[in-house]
């Protein structure tokens, strides 16, 4: 599975590890513009939806420890969390959306499994687009 890359409205989404990569080199994540820069997206649940957005800043943090990380909470249904890298003006990338619930600590084995995707899509991120 690569990570969808999303440029500009009027652009179509790309598929890292299987476009040119050469014409992605030049992102934000390896600029003097800052840290890199994170949106986590989650839905407020019973109890507001924050150890999921948690666990998915810690994945974050281990793989870029400067990161500056957005927390968008929404009130809607599935709920659903995503995380998005912000590699250049106009370009998004998804490093991973699901289930909240498979971020749920009750859930230990489906969290780590989630946990895990997440840390190995950041990985490509900061391979294709540096750190």
């Amino acid at each position: 599975m690569g990570l969808r890359t999303k440029v500009a409205a009027h652009a179509p989404s790309l598929v890292v590890g299987q476009q040119d990569q050469k014409e992605h080199s030049h992102s934000a994540l390896s600029t003097k513009a800052g840290p890199p820069r994170f949106t986590i997206t989650y839905c407020h649940n019973c109890d507001g939806g924050l150890q999921e957005m948690t666990a998915a800043a810690e994945c974050v943090r281990q793989i870029f420890p400067k990161a500056t990380i957005l927390g968008k909470r929404k009130r809607s249904f599935p709920i659903l969390v995503s995380v998005t890298a912000h590699v250049a003006p106009g370009v998004d990338v998804e490093i991973w959306s699901g289930d909240q619930r498979t971020l749920f600590e009750k859930y230990q084995s489906k969290r780590d499994e989630s946990m895990r995707i997440i840390r190995e899509n950041l990985l490509e991120v900061r391979r294709v687009y540096g750190s």
